[in-house]
């Protein structure tokens, strides 16, 4: 065990650490929960999107139409797919990260991952990776799901082109999750009572979700 090199020791614990927590996540009745609100609540929207891109479709081959699922906003809902995943998306990242370390503390289980010929760091950072890989599950079922639907709808080929633009719009949005799991894993590591991160991070996400444009408005009407 010695002689093998430091940085082969770190990744294999890591890998190690994603492993366990990935089945973790996998067999959590919390994730799955919010999967499936999240997941149906976002076909809801999708599926109220065709009619009005349907309406302005004048020719086939318009340009994005598939891509529209995801930004324009139909007028009964009043929301679009961007803006869905950038409110509620947060959610489902520090879900799965906010009692990542301290549930291990206050269980009394983190001595025994330590125990092992794992370093901390390696802990924090599988612990952040099957997070995202969670998410990355979560966002690829989604987003090829409402593709799915729109080739449906459409009966029409999926261009090159927006398949690359779904794509990057499938990467930034796993990026986007991935921070909020990180500040969910920041918090775990912080502060010691689970139900106190939890509190924290919807703090955060209520801020930024909501307040924050609250006082924008504020501000705009007084200047």
């Amino acid at each position: 065990m010695k002689d093998i090199p430091r940085s082969v020791r770190n990744v294999a614990g890591v890998v190690e650490i994603v492993e366990k927590e990935f089945s973790t996540h996998l067999s959590s009745k919390r994730f799955y929960i919010l999967f499936f609100i999240i997941y149906f609540l976002s076909l809801g929207v999708a599926y109220t999107t065709i009619p009005n891109i349907m309406d302005g479709l004048t020719r086939v081959g318009d340009e994005a139409i598939f891509l529209k699922m995801f930004t324009s906003a139909p007028s009964d809902v009043g929301i679009s797919l961007l803006q869905f995943f950038s409110i509620f998306g947060p959610i489902l990242g520090f879900i799965l990260t906010f009692d990542a370390i301290n549930s291990e503390i206050s269980e009394g289980t983190l001595h025994v991952s330590l125990s092992q010929p794992i370093h901390r760091d390696s802990l924090v950072n599988g612990k952040f990776l099957a997070g995202v890989l969670a998410i990355a599950v979560f966002l690829t079922v989604s987003v090829f799901s409402i593709v799915g639907i729109g080739l449906s709808a459409f009966k029409m080929p999926l261009p090159t082109g927006e398949l690359l633009r779904i794509c990057t719009f499938w990467g930034l949005s796993i990026v986007y999750f991935a921070l909020w799991a990180s500040l969910g894993l920041l918090f775990s590591i912080m502060i010691r009572r689970p139900s106190t991160s939890a509190l924290a991070s919807v703090a955060v996400w209520l801020f930024f979700s909501i307040f924050i444009y609250m006082f924008g408005g504020v501000m705009g009407r007084l200047g």
